[in-house]
Order: structure tokens, then C-alpha cells, then sequence
């Protein structure tokens, strides 16, 4: 009898041991898929969406360096807004002798000169202008590769184009709507516009009522008459 009932206790002893063996690793097992559901809840909570945002930016950034489907490989990667609305005032206003280089344009039948010595700062390459009528017109001179490009659309605001870099042929690229163009795509979706390069004193010869511009920039003008009270904004 002593033996079978030391056989009964062993057999208890081995059940007990092996209940209590099942629930620590149930409630182990619960603890831990707490503790991830937690640790879950904490890095949702710290998630920086901005941060994702920038890397998207990154990524954009990165393939337009690369070559874009309208533009080369960037050689510089830039954001600058063209200068909208500037200034006009009357041609003999201007302290600049006839020899100074101009971009000439006719707008229903206005007649503007812009100083391209003044479009040679990056912020100032491109001029966007509307006169409140149905063309907006934009004049862009990249002095790098010695290229003038005009362009208009039929809108009763400044178009909004953007310089967005330098392609590896030391040509301007546009940004506009989000998408980048080498300054002479054919793809752009802006219509070209007639200008004339020439100076200001051919320029006046013909058209002796026409506005000028100087678009205000960082880069200086040559072509100044000494002594003489400039009116315009360069």
C-alpha cells in the first residue's frame, strides 16, 4: 500500500508540474504578444509621415538628376519662381547707353524691352507678365548657353513658370505644373512667342514709345550712362 501510494503522489507531482508548465507559457506567450501589440502602438505613434513625405521629394529629386522624360541629367537641382509682374516704365527713363542687349516683345500692342543683362542672375532668368488681357507671356534668357526662349498661353494670369535647374549641357530647365523641360523642349505645353534680340537703341529706333524692363536681380548692368538719373528699378 505504501508503494502505490507513493507512486499516486509521484504521478500527481509530475500532473502538477506539468499544469503549472502549461500556463507559464500561456500567459508568457500572452505577455509577449501584449507587449508587441504595445511596442506596435508606440512606433505608430512616433511615425513621421512628414518624414516620409520627404523622402518622396527625395526620391523626386533624385530621378530628375537623372535625366527626366522632357530634360538631360541635372547638373544643378533648383526651385527659383520666375519674376512675375515686374516693373515697366517709359524707354528713355533708362540711364543705359543704345549699345545695351534687350529682349524686344509686342503684346496687343504693347512694346517692351527687357535688359537681358539683368536676366543673367538665376533668380531673374525668367519674366512672367500678363497686361490684363487673355495672353500671359513669359521671356526666359539662360546666359550660360546664350539661349532666349518666349513662350504664352491664353490666361488672364502670369504664366507660372519656374526655373528648376541646369542640365549637363549648361542649358536652363523649366519647372512648371510640377514637371521639369529643357528650355528648348518641343514638348513644353506653352505656345512660342515672336521676339526680337537686339539692342535698345535699334529697339527705340522703331518702336520710340515702348516700356522697358529691368527685372530686379543681383546682377549688374554694364551699360549705364553715367551721371544720368535712372527711373527703373535696376
Amino acid at each position: 500500500m505504501s508503494g502505490q501510494r507513493t507512486v499516486l503522489v509521484w504521478i500527481s507531482c509530475l500532473v502538477a508540474l506539468l499544469l503549472a508548465g502549461l500556463f507559464a507559457k500561456s500567459w508568457t506567450g500572452t505577455r509577449d504578444h501584449d507587449n508587441g501589440a504595445a511596442e506596435r502602438a508606440v512606433l505608430d505613434a512616433g511615425f513621421d509621415h512628414e518624414a516620409i513625405q520627404l523622402s518622396g521629394e527625395e526620391e523626386k529629386r533624385e530621378a530628375a538628376i537623372h535625366g527626366g522624360r522632357f530634360h538631360k541629367p541635372l547638373r544643378t537641382y533648383v526651385d527659383h519662381p520666375g519674376v512675375d509682374q515686374p516693373e515697366l516704365t517709359a524707354i528713355d527713363d533708362a540711364n543705359l547707353v543704345d549699345e545695351t542687349p534687350v529682349i524686344g516683345i509686342e503684346v496687343d500692342g504693347r512694346f517692351i524691352a527687357l535688359v537681358m543683362e539683368k536676366m543673367m542672375d538665376p533668380l531673374a532668368h525668367i519674366v512672367n507678365m500678363n497686361f490684363g488681357g487673355e495672353k500671359s507671356v513669359s521671356v526666359s534668357y539662360c546666359y550660360l548657353a546664350d539661349c532666349v526662349r518666349v513662350v504664352s498661353k491664353e490666361s488672364k494670369t502670369p504664366i507660372p513658370l519656374h526655373v528648376g535647374g541646369m542640365d549637363v549641357d549648361n542649358q536652363m530647365v523649366y519647372l512648371l505644373d510640377g514637371e521639369r523641360y529643357g528650355q528648348m523642349s518641343p514638348v513644353l505645353p506653352l505656345a512660342d512667342y515672336p521676339f526680337e534680340r537686339t539692342t535698345l537703341g535699334d529697339w527705340r529706333k522703331l518702336h520710340p514709345h515702348s516700356q522697358i524692363c529691368v527685372p530686379p536681380s543681383r546682377a549688374s548692368i554694364e551699360h549705364r550712362i553715367p551721371g544720368k538719373k535712372s527711373h527703373t528699378n535696376g
